[in-house]
């Protein structure tokens, strides 16, 4: 009987930890708000409104119509294994809620104009650029912390609707005030479940893992902010500055300039910056090791030995 109890216990611990780790992630009242009432029906029809005046227009593409049944969405975490203290990654899923169906939508829509000067859009493309550039000076990682999350909203909406409304070369045929509200409301407005279904929650500012507009959002956010650095200060470019999402490769002359980079996100962003410098004229990036020489670059497969290391550790 011990052993059944003492085994219960520890069964139910991981559960308790988890549960704990996602309550604490609601507590933070500039990224959530827990709400007594489901909104589902009132934002339906405050979404229909708008997606009717939009579609009576003419030469505006047509928006989907929100019809049918549909329920809250719901947190759930994963975990960061290679954090200390193992936080959560939070995650929403979306796919039953009222919004999802537009905020798809707007996704395909709105991707073509995502600002690509820096952007990877895959490790090939990576290769290619280390493999045609010169190594010069060192070469650095940044990263951004806990992207998603601490995405502005606000501030997002603005710069698409500067990237959309106003340019010479983009006429984009949503109507601004139609485009902010519905944009605002597939992102401040989506209900969702806290653990257990106890607790209903919105989103107030950051975008959701599991939303159609995560990347979206991330990459438009991201990409804007250097367009602005680096138009604004020619002096910090670097030979070489690419990111991926949230990860950042940097080519630069001394340790000085990449500090004196990742100080101008800190101060132009919202976000949190960190960067690390090659060791040994070597460096992690993405899923590989660069090794800088004196006339080229050259990678291999980066495998975390540390993370399989603790996992066997576990199991054994």
């Amino acid at each position: 009987m011990l052993k059944e109890a003492s085994s219960g216990r520890r069964s139910e611990a991981p559960q308790k930890d988890y549960l704990s780790k996602i309550s604490r992630i609601l507590d933070d009242t500039t990224k959530f708000k827990k709400i007594t009432k489901n909104p589902t029906d009132g934002l339906k029809v405050k979404m229909n409104r708008l997606i009717c005046k939009n579609n009576a227009l003419a030469g505006a593409p047509k928006l989907p119509l929100v019809e049918g049944d549909h329920k809250l969405g719901y947190i759930y975490g994963n975990v960061k294994t290679h954090k200390p203290n193992q936080p959560l990654r939070p995650l929403i899923s979306q796919i039953p809620v009222v919004t999802y169906k537009l905020a798809k939508r707007f996704h395909a829509l709105i991707s073509p104009f995502i600002p690509s000067s820096f952007s990877l859009k895959s490790t090939k493309e990576f290769f290619y650029i280390i493999k045609t550039t010169r190594p010069l000076g060192i070469i650095a990682s940044m990263d951004v912390e806990s992207l998603f999350t601490h995405v502005p909203i606000n501030d997002t909406v603005n710069f698409i609707c500067n990237r959309l409304y106003r340019s010479d070369e983009i006429q984009f045929p949503i109507p601004e005030v139609i485009l902010r509200q519905l944009l605002q409301a597939c992102t401040k407005e989506v209900p969702f479940y806290g653990p257990e279904k106890k607790k209903m929650c919105v989103q107030i500012d950051g975008v959701a893992m599991g939303s159609p507009l995560d990347v979206l959002f991330a990459n438009l956010y991201m990409g804007s902010i250097e367009e602005m650095i680096f138009t604004q200060h020619h002096e910090l470019k670097p030979s070489i500055y690419t990111s991926y999402v949230d990860d950042i490769f940097i080519s630069a002359g001394t340790e000085d300039s990449v500090s004196q980079i990742t100080e101008m996100f800190k101060e132009n962003s919202s976000l949190n910056f960190t960067h690390e410098i090659e060791i040994d004229q070597k460096l992690p990036f993405l899923d590989t090791v660069v090794y800088r020489g004196t006339d080229s670059f050259s990678t291999e497969m980066y495998v975390k030995f540390r993370i399989l290391f603790k996992w066997r550790q576990r199991m054994s």
